[in-house]
């Protein structure tokens, strides 16, 4: 038998899963504009999109920027839309500098890292190093 609140839990995340849109060979990629949370959008492959007519899927997609983890290979944009990326990642097909490609290389394979969060911090770190380092070249041309 199955109590209220388990019940709710199943319902509630029933319809998260049905709410949600599916990346395949994905990436992180840095942002051109201002950050608000980790500076990197996801981009990738789509594959599911429930607001979203079919003819779409195996087109490529991007998130707006990555809020933050919302589960296992699951995570949260700007606008609140849960992105599920499945299977590896895959840097290379984005052209991804091999420092960034270093970074990833906990997403490249078929399950989702345990230090996801960390991964992310160190992604959004790498991100903002870039965002500074090409104002300070732009600053120095200017100059």
């Amino acid at each position: 038998m199955m109590t209220c609140f388990a019940a709710h839990h199943y319902a509630s995340s029933e319809a998260i899963e049905q709410n949600t849109v599916v990346l395949r060979d994905w990436c992180f990629v840095k942002l051109d504009r201002a950050r608000k949370h980790l500076g990197f959008r996801a981009f990738g492959k789509l594959v599911l999109h429930p607001k979203i007519n079919a003819s779409f899927m195996g087109e490529d997609w991007f998130t707006s920027e990555v809020r933050g983890i919302y589960s296992d290979s699951v995570i949260t944009s700007d606008k609140m839309t849960l992105y599920r990326l499945e299977g590896p990642a895959a840097p290379d097909r984005h052209n991804a500098q091999s420092r960034l490609a270093d970074i990833m290389q906990p997403f490249c394979q078929s399950m989702w890292p345990p230090n996801a969060n960390l991964v992310l911090n160190e992604l959004s770190e790498f991100f903002a190093e870039q965002q500074v380092s090409a104002v300070l070249a732009g600053s120095a041309q200017r100059a």
